[in-house]
C-alpha cells in the first residue's frame, strides 16, 4: 500500500463489503486481507456482543486514540513529513505519502527507527475534534 492511511483502508473494506472482490481489485485492493479484516471484525463483534457490527469508519481515529494516546502527533513545523508524537518521540512518513498534508495523526503502527520511527499506519486527526473529545491529553509546552 503506498500510503499510512488508514482511512484508504477502511474505505477499501467497505467498498469489498458492498462490491465485492472485483469492484476492490480495479482499486488496487486485495481481497484476501479483506476477508481476513472482515472475519477477525465478525469475532470481536460476536464477543463483544454487538450484533449489527460497528461500521462508521469516521470514528477510527477517536478510538484510536484511546487506544494509543502516547502515539497523537504533531507535525513539526515547516517538515512536513517528520512528526513529533506526545511521548517525545519522532516519526516520519514517506516524502510521498498524503498524509504527510495533516497536521496531526494518530500512530497505530511505526517502527523503532534509528533515530525516528517510520510510520506505516496512521489516521489523521483534526484539532477541533481532539480539544471537544480529547482536551485531558493537550498540554501547551514553550
Amino acid at each position: 500500500m503506498p500510503t499510512a492511511d488508514l482511512q484508504l483502508r477502511l474505505d477499501l473494506l467497505q467498498l469489498w463489503r458492498s462490491k465485492g472482490d472485483s469492484a476492490l481489485k480495479r482499486k488496487g485492493g486485495d481481497p484476501v486481507s479483506c476477508r481476513r479484516v472482515d472475519r477477525v471484525s465478525r469475532q470481536w463483534n460476536k464477543l463483544l456482543g454487538n450484533d449489527k457490527g460497528c461500521r462508521d469508519t469516521d470514528a477510527a481515529g477517536n478510538l484510536l486514540i484511546f487506544a494509543y494516546p502516547d502515539r497523537i502527533a504533531q507535525r513539526r513545523p515547516h517538515q512536513h513529513q517528520r512528526y513529533l508524537l506526545a511521548s517525545g518521540r519522532g516519526a516520519t512518513l514517506p516524502p510521498a505519502d498524503p498524509l504527510t498534508m495533516s497536521e496531526y495523526l494518530v500512530v497505530p503502527h511505526l517502527d523503532a527507527g534509528q533515530t525516528e520511527g517510520r510510520i506505516f499506519l496512521a489516521e489523521t486527526l483534526g484539532l477541533a475534534d481532539l480539544k471537544q473529545h480529547h482536551h485531558t491529553l493537550l498540554h501547551t509546552t514553550e
